[in-house]
């Protein structure tokens, strides 16, 4: 690709995810630029610490989102060329933002499954408002690695007290296994109650 080619504009949020992506992908070969212009061509959209997205004042003709599971509300019905998922580790993202202006604007049919997808997810991520804070708070032991005995035994509960909670757990979400539970958790929680749980085991 030629400078020309490579040059994009980034519209960010002046936090830390968008410095350290604009210093990699300028790395990379990138030419960065501030402020999209009516000539903009490739936009990167950079949510910020609460999921909120800048919205592109120009028309381009491919528009790379990165965002977490707190910006699916603004990730949903934006018609967007690739979505990067900023829960990865920050090397992933890099690389997916990369790649994905690398390939350039999107089919529409694409465009379209992946929205299927975000709205799956976003539905995904409702269910776990429903969870009680205990049960919520169970759902972290498992996701810690802890087993119902292990769990009855850290708190004053009985063993058959935490097999209903879990239950209970699995009913809400939706799910036949604990391990479809802790699955669909890192997949798509975005609950503060069991967030910490979730990010002891993330490789970051």
């Amino acid at each position: 690709m030629t400078d020309r080619e490579l040059a994009l504009p980034i519209l960010m949020f002046p936090h830390f995810l968008a410095r350290a992506l604009t210093a990699a992908l300028d790395a990379l070969g990138w030419q960065i630029r501030e402020h999209a212009t009516a000539l903009s061509r490739r936009i990167v959209l950079v949510a910020d610490d609460d999921g909120a997205l800048p919205v592109s004042p120009a028309v381009a003709a491919q528009v790379v989102v990165v965002g977490g599971l707190n910006s699916l509300d603004s990730l949903v019905g934006l018609c967007a060329s690739a979505a990067v998922n900023a829960d990865l580790p920050f090397g992933e993202v890099v690389r997916g933002v990369d790649a994905a202006l690398r390939a350039g604007p999107a089919p529409v049919a694409d465009r379209e499954r992946r929205q299927h997808v975000l709205r799956a997810r976003r539905a995904e991520s409702a269910r776990f408002e429903r969870l009680t804070d205990r049960e919520a708070a169970v759902l972290a032991d498992l996701v810690r690695g802890l087993s119902a005995a292990e769990i009855a035994r850290g708190r004053p509960v009985a063993l058959a007290t935490v097999r209903t909670q879990i239950a209970a757990v699995l009913h809400k979400l939706r799910v036949r296994s604990q391990a479809a539970a802790i699955a669909m958790a890192y997949r798509s929680c975005c609950d503060r109650r069991v967030l910490p749980a979730i990010r002891f085991h993330q490789n970051y």
